[in-house]
């Protein structure tokens, strides 16, 4: 039990770095000046998605976890 929490708080600490990373680089698309509006616009969506997807993927794990727990 207790190495599941340290396998789920280290993949926290990894979401949180990789969803980072992300905003870091969402940051350089913002003031990247050889993009157009519709351009930044686009990769910042996409960027915005992978995001979601990293956090998406913790809230599951966490969750099975959890019922693995229960059980």
């Amino acid at each position: 039990k207790d190495g599941e929490i340290i396998l789920l708080a280290e993949q926290a600490a990894a979401s949180r770095k990789q969803a980072g990373q992300y905003r870091d680089l969402v940051q350089n698309i913002q003031t990247d000046n050889s993009l157009s509006r519709k351009e930044k616009k686009f990769k910042i969506k996409e960027l915005e998605l992978t995001e979601r997807r990293i956090y998406d993927e913790f809230i599951s794990t966490f969750r099975d976890a959890k019922k693995t727990a229960k059980q």
